[in-house]
């Protein structure tokens, strides 16, 4: 399914540190479309396109980023994600998991671009601290998980 041209480009999460779903947002027409991602997915994206943010635009301090909203309806899980650009602006491609649906392909403005960039990596910073140890998420002020202190992970 291709959008064309967005109105709108957020990427974040929703919900408590622990809880939270993270999510891409393209807005068309008034129309909107989330898809789901991982933590990581949504914290690579924004890194690979502010890498090629910087080798293509002299980049300003921060943009303002779209509203993430609440998501209404889901149209996938994320298994793929391809980043394109050109003359002033870029190409993205969303390959669901599910190879029955099809993928979705839109553009956005180089200024959209790192709006979303800008709010993805606040909101990936905004989870769990990681363990010193491990690297682990803590549940608070211990990780529970950590192999360093039981020699495995349950």
């Amino acid at each position: 399914m291709n959008l064309g041209n967005v109105d709108a480009f957020a990427a974040g999460a929703v919900g408590e540190p622990g809880q939270r779903t993270f999510l891409v947002r393209v807005v068309v027409n008034d129309a909107s479309y989330w898809m789901l991602l991982e933590k990581q997915q949504v914290q690579s994206l924004a890194e690979r396109c502010l890498d090629l943010l910087r080798t293509n635009y002299p980049l300003p301090p921060e943009q303002p980023a779209d509203d993430i909203g609440v998501p209404e309806e889901v149209i996938f899980r994320v298994g793929q994600i391809a980043v394109g650009f050109g003359d002033d602006e870029y190409t993205f491609q969303f390959a669901p998991t599910d190879p029955e649906v099809a993928s979705v392909e839109f553009t956005a403005t180089p200024s959209q671009v790192l709006g979303m960039c800008y709010q993805a990596l606040d909101s990936v910073g905004k989870g769990r601290k990681p363990c010193p140890k491990c690297g682990l998420p803590m549940d608070g002020e211990s990780c529970v998980a950590c192999p360093k202190e039981n020699g495995h992970r349950r």
